[in-house]
Formats: structure tokens, sequence, C-alpha cells
């Protein structure tokens, strides 16, 4: 028995562990996504936490009637990868993280991603964003609140 020696050459290796890491970080969001999915219902606290980091964008789309639409949807199921870019989710507020780009492929496509999922070469967008129990309508007024919010 061999003992620390390979008979691949190095570069494959290295290969091999890139596309392993990547492997783990993509199943690990995705196991986040399902456990998220599996409860409705947000806790006290991941509700306190949510509403504390998007506090400053929250008013610029609150209308006097109430606030948008999208934000309850956002906040309950699209906040755990926007707010901080998991999986190449672009961020919430940030123009720069990824929004240009998806923005000028036209709303259209981003509903279509949103709805039924996606996966591509920056990272991958559950459909619903796990959470199957949304509604159509619900998971495009969140798409529009995240749009408004990051253009």
């Amino acid at each position: 028995m061999a003992t620390g020696t390979s008979t691949q050459p190095a570069g494959r290796t290295a290969r091999n562990q890139r596309v392993g890491l990547r492997a783990t970080a993509l199943a690990s969001v995705l196991l986040l996504l399902i456990l998220a999915g599996c409860s409705e219902e947000n806790s006290a606290a991941e509700a306190t936490a949510t509403t504390a980091s998007s506090t400053t964008t929250v008013a610029s789309t609150t209308t006097a009637d109430g606030p948008h639409p999208g934000q309850e949807t956002y906040e309950s199921a699209c906040a755990v990868c926007h707010d901080g870019g998991a999986a190449g989710a672009p961020k919430f507020g940030d123009p720069d993280e990824g929004w240009a780009t998806r923005i000028a492929q036209g709303i259209d496509v981003l509903y279509d991603h949103a709805v039924n999922g996606f996966e591509g070469a920056d990272g991958m967008m559950p459909a619903k964003g796990g959470r199957r129990f949304l509604d159509d309508e619900s998971v495009k007024a969140a798409v529009d609140y995240m749009v408004e919010n990051s253009q």
C-alpha cells in the first residue's frame, strides 16, 4: 500500500478539489433553502434580523398606502440568499452586484428564472427560492421589489 503518493497529475487534483468545493457549497445552499422552505413562518428573531438589515431600502419603497407588495415575500423567502449573495445571488440594493446584467435581460426573464428556477455560470436560483408554496404573483412582486431597489 502506497502512502502519500498519487498517480493523478497535480493539475487534475487541484481541479477535482475546486469542483468538490463548489459542489459542497451548492449542496449547502440547497440544504439551507430546503430547510427554509419547510417552514412557512419565520421565527421572531429571523424577522427582526431581516427587518433590521433592510431598514434603509424599505423607506424608499414604502408608499402612503403601505409597504411594497413584494416586500413580505422578499423578507420571508428571498432575503436568505439575496441579502448576502449566496449561490451567486445578486445582492439586494446593489446594482453593481449582478443586477445590471440581469435587469438588462428583461423583466420577463427575471420572472421566469425566479418562478421556474435557473442555473448559470454565476450561480443558481431555485424555483420560487425553494418555497414551492408561493404563488407566481407573489414571486413576481418580490422580483419587482428587488429590481426597484437595485437599480
